[in-house]
């Protein structure tokens, strides 16, 4: 970047190749934690200040979650730009979709590659609101609290 030169091409400084640096201010389990609190209907500007101060409060207890769940992205990436992408490539485009076999080939490779990258969303969401929670429990006791306010509810014979 700026203006370095590798094998006669110029590197484009853009904003995209800096789009990381946006998780530094906001952490990318904050987006999921204020899922999850939207989810209960539970919204208000002071919880989303409350929430990114949580955030930023337990960014390292999410950093090996995002470190894993960032591998397993590429895994999935890579693994949409392998072969099995050929050999899918291949067994659908012999039905000739579209009646021309480039086109076929475009949409089912576009097809594939998309998705192997809407995979992870369900897993990220899961994951994140999974590790939320358990902080959420460790500090404000809500399972102990729900456990109390049942002791001596349910009748029990024996």
């Amino acid at each position: 970047c700026l203006g370095l030169q590798a094998i006669g091409e110029v590197y484009n400084c853009t904003l995209r190749n800096f789009i990381w640096l946006v998780f530094l201010v906001i952490p990318i389990h904050f987006l999921f934690i204020m899922m999850e609190n939207i989810s209960l209907d539970k919204f208000s500007w002071n919880l989303v200040l409350e929430k990114f101060a949580f955030g930023f409060r337990h960014w390292f207890n999410f950093l090996i979650l995002t470190t894993f769940l960032l591998f397993i992205t590429s895994l999935l990436y890579w693994l949409s730009i392998s072969d099995l992408t050929r050999f899918l490539t291949g067994f659908f485009g012999w039905h000739n979709i579209f009646g021309d076999h480039y086109a076929d080939t475009v949409f089912i490779r576009h097809i594939v590659r998309y998705i192997f990258m809407i995979l992870p969303i369900p897993l990220f969401y899961f994951a994140y609101s999974c590790r939320y929670a358990s902080l959420v429990s460790l500090t404000n006791a809500v399972d102990l609290s729900d456990r109390l306010k049942a002791f001596g509810s349910e009748r029990k014979a024996y």
